[in-house]
């Protein structure tokens, strides 16, 4: 969020990142249902890569692998599992982004 009101400030054109601007570039890579957590694992890095390639054409700015879709360790039974989410310190969706 720091470099995105940097950007903002210094007059860079900053193009905001929406659920539907997502959702149009990740739904031509999934295809099909989604069957189990390891079918979801092997998309998400050709849907980060897409997402940081669309960022960049964009607005020209860098954005690191895990600033949109961030991977993160579960705790309890299974340890060692890891799980995605959006990425809460960069990826803030409004009521009206739903």
């Amino acid at each position: 969020m720091k470099a995105y009101a940097e950007a903002a400030a210094s007059g860079c054109t900053v193009v905001p990142m929406t659920a539907d601007t997502l959702a149009d570039v990740v739904e031509p890579l999934v295809v099909g249902t989604v069957e189990d957590a390891d079918s979801i694992a092997r998309h998400i890095p050709r849907i980060r890569k897409s997402i940081i390639e669309t960022v960049r054409r964009h607005t020209g700015k860098p954005i690191g692998q895990h600033d949109v879709i961030e991977t993160v360790s579960r705790s309890g039974a299974d340890e060692d599992a890891v799980g995605y989410r959006l990425n809460p310190r960069s990826v803030a969706l409004g009521p009206l982004q739903l």
